[in-house]
């Protein structure tokens, strides 16, 4: 699943989490840059949506830490990843 033609991140995963193999790692890399740019945009809003989360306080819900929700998110995938692979 090397979608990068590269090393693309799998191999730091591997080292650290032998136990995924060589496609899970790869997946935990590719995966990883996706939840980095997408938690990331939601994170930092457009000057609009941020005077929108200004203006009504019923939308603080919406607003996101990026550095919270990246390792929350990452913690799950990567907890996912080893379960399928039977650790």
């Amino acid at each position: 699943m090397n979608r990068s033609g590269s090393d693309g991140g799998s191999g730091l995963i591997r080292r650290l989490l032998p136990e995924l193999g060589q496609d899970s790692a790869a997946l935990a890399a590719y995966t990883t840059t996706v939840l980095i740019g997408a938690l990331w945009i939601h994170a930092h809003p457009a000057p609009a949506v941020q005077a929108a989360y200004d203006a009504d306080p019923t939308l603080a819900a919406l607003r996101l830490d990026f550095t919270e929700a990246f390792g929350r998110s990452l913690a799950i995938f990567l907890t996912g990843l080893l379960a399928r692979a039977g650790h």
